[in-house]
């Protein structure tokens, strides 16, 4: 079984605070950060749609409300642990373009090849670029959710994919 203890090897972190000579961003901020970035994203984009009331929402409440879960989410992480917190040194950006370029060619190939050819190929993409497993470890984890994606998109739930070429 692979080893999950260490599943981004490229990111240093080191423990401590500015007090303590440790450099870089602290994990709690960029976390933080990001759960605000959405937030924010989630109600600009909620407010243009009617809102509605409680007992009549409209197509914008549920955006609203999440994204202010997610700023209030955010704010709290950041806040909490700015003190003494982990912080990144150093960002791995060969995994994170390899993840970023597989999303990219499942979205490009799902319309194309269908999603029995877009789908192992993401989860391929996916465990080679985190180097949590070879190619027969995504072949064994792609077969399943592959089939497991056309069974419940398609087929239970009517979703208009194409399965084949």
């Amino acid at each position: 079984m692979a080893d999950l203890t260490n599943t981004i090897p490229d990111i240093e972190v080191a423990e401590g605070d500015a007090a303590s000579g440790a450099r870089g961003l602290p994990v709690s901020l960029l976390a933080g950060g990001v759960f605000v970035l959405l937030g924010a994203a989630f109600v600009i984009f909620g407010l243009d749609y009617r809102l509605g009331d409680l007992r009549s929402m409209g197509p914008g409440m549920f955006p609203v409300a999440a994204g202010t879960l997610l700023l209030l989410l955010g704010t709290g992480i950041a806040v909490a642990g700015r003190k003494g917190a982990e912080r990144l040194s150093v960002i791995a950006f060969r995994p994170l373009a390899a993840i970023t370029a597989s999303v990219l060619v499942f979205a490009l190939l799902i319309e194309r090849a269908g999603i029995v050819i877009a789908a192992p190929l993401l989860i391929a993409g996916v465990v080679l670029a985190t180097g949590q497993g070879s190619w027969k470890f995504a072949l064994a984890v792609g077969a399943p959710l592959t089939v497991a994606s056309v069974v419940i998109f398609p087929v239970l739930l009517g979703v208009p994919l194409k399965v084949l070429p």
